[in-house]
Order: structure tokens, then sequence, then C-alpha cells
């Protein structure tokens, strides 16, 4: 199309338009183009559709064309990873991280990144015994690659574990008591 101020970001008329010129005229061209927007799951799995916009550039004369922005609200995200949470977007070439929802606005083709934090539950033990004579001896053994950890807990002694949401644990809890020598002669 074309438009009749320099400063213009979209067409007064479609080029295929007739009209009449009364003197001396500039006219500017705007030239129409696409924006995507795309997503990419980043190890994840599913699809989400991209964002597609129309901007325009209108040549006003110099070096530097007016150019129009696309605007739009980041969406949800619809990819899964498994015993992953989604974080947050990020434009692969920038790094720079944004959150659902954010309102932006480009010229340009971009391509946002699902960022992954493992899914992580927090598990709170703390025991209470009668006396303190007792301790116990904590096996926690992650089925999913076998790995096993071990803790020692006196009594009213408290410990936090986190552990990867949706993996199988297996606890073996062991209560011992303490065996007083006495050195009697």
């Amino acid at each position: 199309g074309w438009a009749i101020r320099s400063d213009s970001t979209s067409p007064s008329f479609a080029s295929e338009v007739s009209i009449s010129i009364y003197g001396n005229e500039t006219y500017y061209a705007v030239v129409s183009y696409l924006v995507i927007i795309s997503f990419n799951a980043n190890g994840g799995n599913g699809n989400m559709a991209n964002i597609v916009d129309t901007a325009y550039k209108t040549a006003n004369g110099t070096n530097t064309p007016n150019v129009t922005k696309v605007s739009y609200n980041l969406p949800e995200n619809l990819f899964i990873k498994e015993n992953y949470d989604f974080e947050c977007w990020m434009l692969k070439d920038s790094q720079e991280t944004f959150d659902v929802g954010v309102n932006l606005s480009t010229s340009e083709n971009l391509e946002f990144y699902a960022v992954w934090i493992e899914s992580i539950v927090n598990l709170n033990l703390k025991f209470n015994f009668l006396s303190n004579d007792c301790y116990v001896i904590i096996y926690l053994v992650d089925l999913n690659n076998g790995e096993m950890q071990t803790y020692c807990l006196s009594n009213d002694v408290e410990i936090n574990l986190n552990l990867i949401k949706n993996n199988n644990y297996k606890m073996i809890i062991n209560k011992h008591y303490l065996t007083k020598i006495s050195n009697k002669e």
C-alpha cells in the first residue's frame, strides 16, 4: 500500500486503488510483513501454536524506515517435561527470561524456549522419642536410579529431604537404642 505521510505506520490506501493527484504530492511505500513468535519445548513434549501478526514498514525518505511493532502477551506453557516444572520463557539469543502473561512488542520474528526446573518435593522428618537413649537410621532409596542416601537422627532432630516429584522412593527406618557399658571393678 501507500501512505500520504512519511511517519505513517500503516497504509492510507491499497496499491491497486486509483487516486487523483493534484500538484506535487509525495506518497510513501508501506510494506506489510508477517511477524512470527514461536515456542520451543526445550526438551519437553507437546505443541504450541505460533503467534502470527502483521507489521508494516514505511519508506520515509531516510535509510531507517518507520516500522510498526506487533504487541502480544506471552501465553501459558502447553508443553510438558517429565519430572520438571515450567519456570518461564527465555529468548534463545539474549538469554533474557520472561514470565507468562508479560506484554511484549517486536517487529522481528522471535523464538521463546521453555525454561524447566526439576520438580522437587520437600519432606520434613522429625522424630521425638520418649527417652534420649534412641536414634534412627533412615535409608532412602530412589527406585528410579537406585541411589541410596543414609541419615542418622537422634532424638528431636529435624531433617529436610528434597525429593524429585513423581520419582518412586523406598524409605527404611530402623530404630536403635544406645547401649550403656559400665566398667565395674
